[in-house]
């Protein structure tokens, strides 16, 4: 799995915890618990945004889309 797969999945994941797969949430915990470097996580983040997995709000504040859940889904079910 990729750092990008990874990345998505646990939002998901973070997400589907609070009871709303489309909640927003705060990434930064997330971010800093996976161990992953700021510049990284910036170039990570613009590309599933880009590819409309997720929404950007602000910096504490994203969204997964309902492309980001399917493929999150898929992900979680092929094995982490």
């Amino acid at each position: 799995m990729t750092k990008d797969e990874r990345l998505l999945l646990e939002f998901y994941k973070t997400a589907l915890a609070s009871g709303d797969p489309e909640a927003s949430i705060n990434p930064k915990p997330i971010i800093q618990r996976l161990g992953y470097k700021e510049l990284l996580v910036k170039d990570i983040l613009k590309g599933l945004a880009k590819a409309n997995f997720i929404k950007i709000f602000s910096p504490e504040e994203i969204v997964v889309t309902e492309n980001g859940s399917k493929l999150a889904r898929t992900l979680y079910q092929s094995g982490e």
